[in-house]
């Protein structure tokens, strides 16, 4: 009889070992889609403001480099026009990112700032008198509003485990943003034109 209850029991044991090892899989598959996939979608998100951040940048070095502000110089475009074209052009390189948002998408402004007191004046259109490069920097600033897509779109689903997603920027729902570039104006006597 003892033997038989000694064989039982080793019986029993071995059974709990295999039970735990079939489980193993599912465990790790739930970690996985835990955290490895919001990490996934994280480093897409960084990845694209990067991209988003590059555009802005392109856009206020093809301000700069702009001979005049509101119109266009020979076969030079102006700034208004050559700042958002820059920047359309560097994002249409790129999936999972784009310019967009309610009105202008791309705002172009002049910062002049004061060399003695370090004050910054913003001016969204031309400047009001000739630039005096004695007193003041003159820099172009890019504002770009863009949206960026997370990696894996779930929006297509609407239940998944038998409940109804929310929406979360970033892991299943496009995040807005806004970023900014500024560059030296290369041509500050053509900022009032």
């Amino acid at each position: 009889m003892k033997f038989l209850s000694t064989r039982l029991d080793k019986a029993l044991a071995r059974n709990q070992k295999g039970h735990y090892l079939s489980e193993t899989p599912v465990a790790l598959m739930v970690i996985f889609f835990l955290f490895v996939f919001p990490l996934i979608d994280l480093g897409t998100i960084a990845i694209r403001w990067g991209i988003l951040m590059g555009a802005a940048r392109e856009g206020a070095h093809a301000a700069a480099v702009s001979p005049l502000f509101a119109t266009a110089s020979g076969s030079s475009p102006a700034a208004t026009t050559a700042g958002p074209q820059a920047v359309q052009a560097f994002v249409n390189k790129f999936s999972g990112v784009s310019v967009t948002g309610p009105g202008n998408q791309v705002d172009l402004d002049i910062l002049a700032t004061n060399i003695a007191s370090n004050v910054v004046t913003r001016y969204p259109g031309p400047l009001p008198v000739a630039a005096d490069t004695l007193s003041n920097v003159y820099s172009y600033e890019c504002r770009v509003r863009g949206t960026i897509q997370p990696f894996i779109d779930v929006k297509n689903t609407p239940r998944a485990f038998g409940t109804n997603l929310i929406n979360v920027p970033g892991l299943n729902a496009p995040v807005v943003v806004e970023v900014r570039g500024r560059e030296i104006a290369e041509a500050p006597s053509g900022l009032n034109q």
